[in-house]
């Protein structure tokens, strides 16, 4: 099975946020903000209380994750070209033994067995390749829902059986 399709950099940005709590590295991060977060502000605690000084700790922790995570991926989407094969005109071929991408920029063959989850969201499919790698596959662009669905669940079949 081919599929040519064409994504764009709003599909890159939006795989940053509908992907957010998926990656491991994500929730590590925040659990290491949260720890600095808390000893920066352990000093409170006598003067103000530890739910204050919990409620300021988690406060800290979740504006600078997203603010850390919103600059990442602004910068990601604007240093995204084509000849990098991250956005633009794309060919994923679903073959026997590999997941097939073409690009302008890139060719990749990715073994069944090193994919490691699919996620599929109302407009989106993402094939994830490792805790960093993914493949978007844009509803848009396919001519039917029962289509889009039909790929979705063959790439999830040949995950599954590898």
């Amino acid at each position: 099975m081919k599929v040519e399709l064409s994504i764009k950099k709003s599909d890159l940005l939006k795989m940053n946020f509908l992907m957010l709590f998926k990656f491991k590295a994500n929730y590590i991060f925040f659990i290491i903000l949260t720890c600095f977060a808390g000893y920066g502000a352990h000093e409170t605690i006598s003067t103000n209380g530890i739910l204050i000084w919990i409620l300021n700790t988690l406060f800290t922790s979740i504006t600078i994750f997203f603010a850390f995570f919103t600059v990442g991926a602004i910068i990601n989407v604007f240093l995204a070209t084509e000849e990098k094969g991250y956005i633009g005109s794309t060919v994923y071929t679903l073959g026997d033994e590999f997941f097939e991408e073409k690009t302008r920029g890139t060719e990749t063959k990715t073994k069944w067995g090193s994919i490691i989850g699919c996620h599929q969201f109302n407009n989106f499919f993402f094939i994830c390749i490792n805790g960093y790698r993914l493949y978007i596959v844009p509803k848009r662009e396919f001519p039917s829902e029962s289509e889009f669905i039909a790929f979705c669940n063959k790439v999830v079949e040949k995950v599954d059986a590898s």
